[in-house]
């Protein structure tokens, strides 16, 4: 480490310039009429550390991203509204305007080719082929079109033998840019297995991101192609919590990602509208092994293959003219092929026997989105909006197994399963009233109405025919929001929302780890979320976040047990981050953020909980014009706390968060 931040002193002895670093405010701002959003620039995803999306929970108020370990398969929890393992995420996502309709293997995406982020707030699908009933996250590439050649890499080397290299390039062609972007990432696990004396959760990435930009006349095309593997060690959950990062299991385990996605993009700009096609192929694939049960015996191992390939289409065309604005579209999406392979293998009393889960789930949507803006006069705005969905879904499930003797409290049961095939779509209007005040560009005030809709499904790992398919939820929203600004230096937002949630989808997992989604009746979810962000001067700046979040069930009855009135599963009562930034001498800075989360709890019962926890990044570094280096601790206090924790009827399995990382940096730009 010394001898690294000796050669880092070096470089910047060698490169460096006079200029101090301007530290850009964030902006909330309008988009067009109709939308406003938070934007997050390059300079603040590399202030606050923000690699992946899951890095982004830290930061966004009232969004938080969680998994088990494994990294195909994480949770969200946006205003109060979450996801599970085979539930719809309430937070959809965009990547260079491409819609990824099954958004949750994309939350552990590397940001390494990103630019900016824009979040689009509250209920979702009006000005976008995608619909969320709590936001939108745009991953924004940079599509700046360069006349000379360009190039920059950054190297990043850290304790648990982490170690990453970025690479970019752009390189000018007729009308256009090719621009290249690749990642290798590899660090040792946090988890040691007490087994084979190795650590468990070890992970690699390799990435790749090609785009090529060219402009001919009105018109832009967009051609890109996105390949990233992923190769990690075995899930790490725990049933003591008392050793967070040892454990005991016969099998090493992995998890092994293959993620393909390509894209064209065509926007034909003209005076007052534009056009906007987007057409995209995806395929994805994912092996697992684990040790199911926790234990050094081979009792239970479960390894599982799932396979799926997507289709979207996105047009949309956006007329602006004086004191008005209509935007309007339409999406398809076919997931044609998804196939899921479970196999749970067991070894009971010198017995053996196995359980196979063999699912097809292909599934199709469609919907049309239009929404309208008026200026009533010069301050006043009225927005309305109507969204039509409609989605189907196939299910092709198929269960063998095999026990010689039963053990009914590990789930052995010599029972034949049905072979399940059914079908089943959904279809839906959706309004949206929205009246907004502008004083000035810098600051305005919004009422706005809105509703959702989450499609229901089917339960891939589920074999009693009784809870094998879930309803849909429905979801309506009124929130009231400002957004102002004072002389360059204060940016601040604040937004009260309540949503009621109508057939809201719960999970519960077994004791053999098969899980299944059942709907509460009703749900009431009612917050506070705001941003600040304060600039004293070129040199010094201050930023926090903060959401409130209460979430019951109002009323929910399962298999004769009462839930009314607990807390929504995985849903933090509140979140807070504060942080600042300070440069000094010149080209030195020094960042410091504090984050929180508030209580949570896994289970609808709350007997299953994680308290409140907080903990502290750092970073202290150089910047100039071509040159930069950085020092940074991740968990600067090594705080212990609990990211997930699998409540199942018998058991409970802790993963534990990250625990003090500490790392250095060094960017150069050729």
């Amino acid at each position: 480490m010394k001898l690294i931040i000796i050669i880092a002193i070096f470089f910047q002895l060698l490169f460096a310039d006079e200029k101090s670093i301007n530290i850009e405010p964030i902006t909330v701002e309008a988009e067009h009429l109709t939308q406003e959003y938070n934007n997050y620039s390059k300079h603040d995803l590399e202030a606050r550390d923000i690699d992946s999306l899951d890095d982004l929970s830290a930061v966004l108020p009232s969004f938080s991203v969680s998994n088990y370990g494994s990294r195909n398969v994480a949770f969200t929890s946006y205003r109060g509204q979450a996801n599970f393992m085979t539930t719809t995420s309430p937070v959809a996502i965009y990547i260079d305007d491409i819609p990824l309709a099954y958004v949750n293997t994309f939350l552990t995406h590397e940001l390494y080719n990103i630019s900016d982020v824009n979040i689009l707030k509250g209920p979702q699908g009006f000005t976008t082929g995608l619909g969320a009933q709590a936001g939108i996250i745009q991953l924004k590439m940079d599509d700046k079109l360069v006349k000379e050649a360009e190039f920059s890499s950054e190297v990043k080397m850290a304790n648990y033998a982490e170690k990453s290299l970025v690479l970019h390039s752009k390189t000018p062609i007729e009308d256009g840019t090719i621009a290249i972007d690749t990642l290798y990432k590899q660090r040792d696990g946090f988890t040691k297995n007490l087994y084979d004396n190795k650590s468990l959760d070890d992970e690699e990435t390799k990435a790749l991101s090609v785009r090529m930009i060219k402009n001919i006349d009105n018109l832009k095309l967009t051609f890109l192609g996105l390949q990233d593997f992923n190769n990690d060690g075995g899930t790490p959950y725990h049933d003591n919590l008392q050793t967070p990062f040892v454990m005991n299991q016969n099998v090493q385990g992995y998890i092994r990602q293959n993620n393909l996605l390509s894209s064209i993009k065509l926007e034909y700009f003209a005076n007052d509208y534009v056009f906007k096609s987007v057409s995209s192929f995806r395929n994805y694939r994912s092996k697992e092994l684990l040790d199911g049960d926790r234990t050094p015996e081979n009792f239970l191992t479960i390894d599982s293959d799932e396979n799926y390939k997507e289709f979207t289409e996105e047009l949309s065309m956006q007329i602006q003219k004086s004191g008005w604005e209509l935007l309007s579209g339409l999406f398809f999406a076919s997931r044609y092929e998804h196939t899921y392979t479970e196999n749970h293998h067991y070894e009971y009393l010198d017995t053996n026997g196995y359980r196979i889960w063999q699912t097809s789930q292909p599934e199709k949507s469609f919907a049309l989105f239009s929404e309208y803006a008026k200026n009533i006069n010069e301050n006043i705005i009225l927005t309305a909006a109507l969204r039509y969905t409609w989605n189907e879904k196939d299910f092709n499930n198929n269960i063998n197994q095999s026990f010689p003797i039963e053990v009914a409290e590990y789930g052995f049961l010599n029972t034949g399963y049905p072979h399940i095939i059914a079908t089943k779509h959904w279809q839906k209007v959706l309004p949206k009233l929205k009246l907004t005040y502008k004083q000035d560009n810098a600051n305005l005030i919004f009422l706005q109405y809105a509703e959702g809709f989450k499609n229901g499904g089917y339960s891939y790992d589920d074999y009693d025919i009784r809870t094998l398919s879930y309803d849909p939820e429905e979801s309506k929203t009124l929130e009231l929001g400002f957004s102002t600004k004072w002389k360059n230096s204060l940016n601040l937002n604040a937004t009260l929302y309540a949503t009621h949630v109508d057939k809201l989808q719960v999970e519960t997992i077994r004791s053999d780890l098969s899980s299944y989604i059942d709907n509460a009746a009703k749900a009431n979810i009612y917050g506070l979320e705001s941003e600040l962000r304060y600039l004293f001067n070129n040199n010094f700046s201050v930023h926090s976040g903060v959401g409130f979040i209460h979430s019951k069930f109002d009323d929910y009855i399962s298999n004769s047990n009462n839930y009314s009135g607990n807390q929504l599963i995985n849903v933090p009562q509140h979140t807070f981050q504060f942080g600042s930034e300070f440069s000094f001498s010149k080209n030195y800075y020094l960042d410091l953020v504090l984050k929180s989360n508030g209580k949570t709890y896994f289970d609808k019962a709350n007997t299953v909980s994680e308290s409140s926890y907080t903990y502290v990044d750092t970073k202290m570094g150089y910047k100039s014009k071509k040159f930069s280096w950085n020092v940074y601790i991740h968990n600067l206090f090594d705080k212990r706390y609990l990211n997930y924790i699998i409540a199942a009827e018998g058991f409970n399995a802790y993963n534990f968060g990250e625990p003090r990382r500490i790392g250095v940096s060094l960017k150069y730009d050729f």
